[in-house]
């Protein structure tokens, strides 16, 4: 069954950030578009196999993988093989975003975040949400596309993405530096030593960055409380929760949370 979840043409022109649709193909049909379209598509590979053209570039994309597309690009894909299940999101923005995140060429392949599944299924959620207006919707879909375009840039090595990786899976819970260690099978010390030469701050200056980030999206899509969700992020009481989720965004989780209002 091929599913499009979300489509909205009728943004007003003037905001900086228009989603036009998510969805997805569970049996993804073979696209041509010359000239390329107006807009701008996000396109991933859920199962199967996929074939890919933008301009003169081609790629072949497997489950995992996705590819960034800019307005105006000529391109298209198919499937290769008989499964070919695709995610996507379509947008109009600011190219400045675009240009600052990813460069200006018209085509950029990665690997998904782990949680490209889960923050689209809430943007698509907030996107239905009938007490939704476009300026909130606009914000949200902003928020979303910096963010990925940070998770997808973000330089690490193996042993990073372990780290972020078990830091994701885990950043609920309350968790010690041993422990972060012993799941890469490497001492303390040699962990510290090992990300301060290769990644900007601490182990667990990225598990903060990790909650705080989780926070601001329960922020926006939820209704629990600004205590629950900081208990939910994994901050063990609500003033220490408010100090690190200020400390990173220049203000409180609750005044976060009336932007989106």
């Amino acid at each position: 069954m091929d599913i499009t979840e979300y489509t909205n043409f009728g943004h007003p022109a003037s905001l900086p950030f228009k989603l036009r649709s998510i969805g997805e193909h569970v049996n993804q049909n073979s696209v041509t578009r010359k000239p390329g379209p107006t807009w701008n598509q996000i396109i991933w590979v859920k199962k199967g196999k996929g074939h890919f053209f933008v301009g003169e570039e081609s790629f072949t994309l497997s489950e995992g993988e996705g590819i960034f597309m800019r307005h105006n690009a000529p391109h298209g894909y198919r499937a290769i093989g008989d499964t070919f299940h695709t995610g996507w999101v379509t947008f109009e923005a600011d190219d400045r975003i675009i240009n600052y995140s990813l460069g200006n060429s018209a085509a950029y392949v990665f690997r998904c975040p782990d949680s490209l599944e889960k923050e689209t299924a809430r943007l698509l959620e907030y996107a239905q949400a009938e007490e939704t207006d476009d300026l909130r919707l606009s914000a949200a879909g902003y928020s979303y596309i910096a963010e990925l375009f940070f998770a997808i840039t973000k330089n690490t090595d193996e042993i990073i993405d372990k780290v972020r990786n078990y830091l994701i899976k885990n950043y609920h819970r309350p968790l010690t530096l041993d422990e972060v260690a012993d799941a890469v099978e490497m001492d303390k010390f040699s962990l510290c030593r090992y990300f301060a030469k290769h990644h900007t701050g601490s182990v667990m200056d990225e598990l903060k960055y990790i909650r705080v980030s989780h926070a601001k999206q329960l922020l926006r899509y939820s209704s629990d409380s600004v205590e629950d969700i900081g208990h939910k992020c994994g901050f063990d009481s609500p003033s220490y929760f408010s100090l690190r989720f200020r400390e990173i965004t220049g203000r409180s989780p609750l005044e976060y949370r009336k932007q989106y209002r």
